[in-house]
């Protein structure tokens, strides 16, 4: 009951399947949205959970739900693959939205400016979805968002500067865009971020220096970018990180040591780049790793791990296509045979020296010819295959 007008008010409409938990009654086959919600003037959540999945009905977003009042606090229309339409830029009249899910669905069209009217929303989800151009810079004014997921749309463009003034964020997820350029400085000032994903676009510029101000990350994952460079040597002042994810990212180098001082990180991902060198002896004492692929580089040496870190590990421990790789005689043969290397007197490892010289000629090579031609002469300078004489 309103306590101003003392009469009784639907404030919720759940509806869809989410679990055995909830009592949210289940959409119909031909499920679609009806003027009948307007009648509902203090409607605080509307929740639309797998109601508009069959292709039999094309749902599209009617226009009033964005005139649904400033009661609105939640909007969630989550996994709903036949919903059409677009954000409409009348969002900005539900002032006093907290939440707005869209998920799964084929909404497309751009984010509109407007959404900078929401000075109060906390979850701004929009993902898997067909949503195109690129993120406003008007989304910087929601000083009170803590999670930011635009992951698995079509946007393009750069990351606005302004994103650097969200100092409550928690998760900012853009993966899986086109999203380019250089990733801002000014991100380093979300002092309180947990997660950062930016994977899976077209990022360049190396790994980006404003990390190492941001000691309360937990996840950082910029897999699947043209980053380019070499992996910076500053994990020393973030502690705290769980996973890293920095597969075919163009990098190439050697391995900083203090990536393996980091004793919360239970996922690494290193593979399909161009590191050179051995494999650091720390990654074999981090207590707490249960994934690790660093395969499809150019590493060398024996690798640093004891049968019990290879036995915790198994198939999670990724090793392959590194020629230069092999396992000491200590480790017995089915290590050998789980990690599918050989044991290192069958291969002739050459003097540290050769490796730096061509470190130097990958670093100065100025097209991607020239970086080719010089790993393949490191090929050929870091090891050679033995003939087994026994």
């Amino acid at each position: 009951m309103d306590k101003d007008d003392k009469q009784w008010h639907i404030v919720e409409i759940n509806l869809g399947w989410v679990s055995e938990y909830s009592n949210n009654p289940i959409c119909g086959r031909n499920a679609s949205f009806s003027p009948s919600i307007l009648k509902f003037p203090r409607l605080r959540k509307l929740f639309f959970y797998k109601c508009f999945t069959s292709d039999d009905q094309l749902t599209v977003i009617p226009p009033y739900i964005w005139t649904l009042g400033s009661h609105l606090q939640e909007l969630v229309l989550q996994d709903n693959p036949f919903l059409y339409g677009i954000l409409s830029a009348d969002i900005g009249n539900l002032v006093r939205l907290k939440r707005l899910i869209l998920t799964g669905t084929n909404v497309g069209g751009s984010l509109p400016a407007e959404i900078g009217r929401l000075k109060g929303l906390q979850q701004f989800v929009v993902s898997g979805n067909l949503v195109n151009g690129s993120i406003p810079s008007d989304v910087g004014e929601l000083r009170d968002l803590v999670i930011l997921d635009l992951s698995r749309n079509r946007l393009d463009g750069q990351v606005p500067g302004e994103l650097g003034k969200l100092q409550k964020l928690s998760k900012l997820d853009v993966s899986l865009n086109n999203l380019s350029g250089i990733m801002p400085d000014s991100l380093g000032q979300l002092g309180g971020l947990l997660m950062m994903d930016l994977s899976y676009n077209n990022f360049s510029g190396g790994i980006p220096s404003f990390l190492r101000r941001m000691p309360g990350l937990r996840d950082i994952h910029l897999s699947g970018n043209p980053l380019g460079g070499s992996i910076p040597d500053f994990w020393d002042k973030l502690s705290g990180l769980e996973s890293i994810g920095l597969s075919n990212a163009n990098l190439a180098g050697r391995i900083p040591e203090t990536m393996g001082t980091l004793k919360n990180l239970t996922y690494l991902s290193l593979d399909s780049n161009r590191l050179l060198g051995t494999i650091p002896r720390s990654f074999g004492r981090l207590p707490g790793i249960y994934n690790m692929d660093l395969s499809g580089n150019l590493l060398t040496g024996p690798v640093p791990f004891s049968p019990e870190f290879i036995g915790r590990l198994g198939s999670k421990l990724q090793l392959k296509e590194n020629p230069g790789l092999c396992v000491d005689a200590d480790l017995g043969s089915l290590n050998v045979v789980v990690l599918n290397l050989s044991y290192c007197d069958e291969i002739c490892i050459s003097e540290p020296v050769a490796q730096d010289k061509y470190e130097v000629m990958l670093k100065s090579a100025s097209t991607s010819i020239q970086a080719a031609w010089g790993i393949l002469h490191l090929m050929l300078y870091v090891y050679v295959i033995c003939v087994n004489s026994l």
